[in-house]
């Protein structure tokens, strides 16, 4: 070996560990996988020599992959997609076999019959090569480059690819884990608890701001249609504030609650929210209240004339 072949795999294996460690940094301090896979295809473009980049999301629970991130000699693609696996042959060949793919002739390769162009339109795709991003037992998407030359890619750039994609990886696996947390979050800040049948109650803690006020709509409204129900209670005892924000949220779920064909009522109104309301001017109109939940739910199992029973 010349010295001069020497250096040059020294210098390759430099460009790869800084490459590596590069994405390790952004995967460490960026929020958000946007911010992530520019970074990913500019330190692979200094280790691996490619001419396009894509990285696809697999959704395994509906067998489909959303191609987040792509860029073709330098262009960032803004028109990436979501199809189904079995429309996206290169990408099913490696998520079903968990392994890298490498196609050093495209054109030769029996799969191009069944492809249609992809990269720059004016251009053929030579040479391809795709890794899976693998995170403990499950394939979190694939990570592909691909070349206008043929035979371009080899054992050092495999490898690095798939030390990459693993990295991706990881990042995909926390960020749907973040995910999962937060509609949890959701799900249980929104206790919604059917008492009977065609009754729900919204047992309501805390302060109400904008976000969780969306929370609490959209979460309700698809409680009462999924359990058909008749009457909505919502029990206010545990909001640390009612102001007039508060309110108009709560005036919102009445009337399209009511368009949905369910009654509305408030329940647990101390006087200091009566007075609070009442100072500020806020009328409730039609949405009927009870003191209590006690009193509120005998009133409507006895199927009572709740117009009568306002507090």
């Amino acid at each position: 070996m010349t010295d001069n072949s020497a250096q040059a795999i020294l210098a390759h294996l430099q460009n790869q560990l800084r490459a590596v460690q590069a994405i390790n940094g952004t995967l460490r301090s960026s929020s958000t996988l946007a911010a992530v896979y520019p970074v990913v295809a500019e330190q692979l473009a200094r280790a691996i020599r490619f001419d396009s980049l894509w990285i696809g999301v697999y959704e395994a629970e509906n067998d489909v992959i959303r191609y987040d991130y792509g860029v073709d000699e330098g262009v960032v693609d803004d028109h990436m997609n979501r199809v189904a696996l079995s429309d996206t042959l290169l990408s099913a060949r490696i998520i079903r076999a968990r392994q890298l793919q490498l196609i050093d002739a495209l054109l030769a390769d029996p799969i191009q019959q069944q492809l249609g162009r992809f990269g720059q339109t004016e251009h053929s795709s030579r040479a391809w090569m795709g890794a899976p991003m693998i995170s403990g037992d499950e394939v979190q998407g694939v990570l592909a480059v691909m070349s206008y030359q043929p035979a371009v890619f080899g054992s050092a750039d495999s490898e690095l690819l798939m030390l990459v994609a693993s990295q991706v990886a990881l990042a995909v696996a926390n960020r749907r884990l973040i995910e999962r947390l937060r509609q949890m979050i959701v799900r249980i800040s929104v206790p919604l608890i059917p008492v009977a049948e065609g009754i729900l109650v919204l047992p309501l803690i805390g302060q109400i701001d904008g976000e969780r006020a969306n929370q609490i709509i959209e979460q309700t409204l698809g409680a009462v249609v999924a359990r058909q129900t008749e009457h909505l209670l919502i029990d206010i005892t545990g909001i640390d504030m009612v102001d007039t924000f508060t309110i108009s949220q709560l005036l919102k779920i009445a009337r399209t609650t009511a368009l949905l064909g369910a009654h509305c009522y408030l329940v647990g109104m101390s006087p200091e929210a009566a007075q609070a309301t009442t100072s500020l001017d806020i009328d409730l109109g039609s949405l009927q209240s009870y003191r209590d939940m006690q009193s509120a739910l005998a009133d409507l199992l006895r199927g009572r004339d709740v117009r009568g029973a306002r507090t």
